[in-house]
């Protein structure tokens, strides 16, 4: 009679030599993306904003330092706009900081939940010796139109975002004259694409002039209202 074969603990102990190896390997994958993954996501995030812009506007688009945490939270430094025409030396559109936020759960649900402010804005409008106007970009190249992506109960997605524009400033030039607006604030509110977005922009003069914007703008039929109100307002003072 053959003597039973002894256990094969070698062939256990490599399998979970195997394992262990192979589970530490997948966490440190895992912790790697965590911790390199909105490094990552942030790069391609600049190069993306300012090649689409770039190619939708027709302008040239400078974006200093994009973001990003797994919160939700974006934030993009430095951002410009800039015609394409020479002799142009500032920007259209300067703004130190846009600060985002998002609710990545609702997202990934199919809610879109964002709140945005506008850090620092500069705004230039100036009348160029050609008799244009820098805001005035090049038509962009004709790309088929996409329709707004609808839920699957024929309703467009749910959106609710607010955007906040604080301490910015308006310039407008032209002749040689300047008019400048400091005091700039402003606020666009989405409550789903259903109903009118609300929006209220206020600025004021150096000289004490003041103007006051109130609006609704409704995307189903693309139609809206808008309320002026001006307080000492001096025309000579005007560009």
């Amino acid at each position: 009679m053959e003597p039973p074969a002894p256990p094969d603990l070698p062939k256990r102990r490599n399998w979970k030599k195997i394992l262990l190896i192979t589970g530490g390997s997948l966490l440190g994958l895992v912790l790697l993306i965590l911790l390199l993954g909105p490094t990552i996501i942030g790069s391609v995030a600049k190069s993306q904003i300012a090649s689409t812009l770039s190619e939708s506007l027709q302008a040239d688009v400078q974006v200093g330092n994009v973001s990003f945490s797994w919160s939700g939270h974006v934030v993009i430094d430095d951002f410009s706009i800039s015609p394409r025409r020479s002799g142009e030396s500032e920007p259209l559109v300067a703004i130190k900081k846009v600060d985002i936020q998002v609710d990545l759960p609702a997202a990934i649900g199919g809610r879109y939940l964002t709140k945005v402010e506008v850090i620092s804005s500069r705004v230039i409008v100036e009348k160029g010796t050609d008799g244009k106007f820098n805001y005035e970009f090049p038509p962009a190249p004709a790309r088929p139109q996409e329709p707004v992506k609808e839920k699957s109960d024929g309703k467009p997605p749910f959106v609710q975002a607010t955007v906040v524009v604080r301490d910015g400033e308006v310039s407008i030039r032209g002749g040689g004259l300047e008019t400048l607006y400091q005091k700039l604030n402003a606020e666009v509110k989405v409550d789903t694409l259903e109903k009118p977005i609300q929006a209220t922009l206020s600025l004021e003069s150096l000289l004490g002039d003041k103007v006051r914007l109130t609006g609704n703008y409704a995307l189903p039929t693309s139609s809206g209202t808008v309320s002026l109100a001006l307080e000492k307002v001096s025309l000579k003072n005007l560009t």
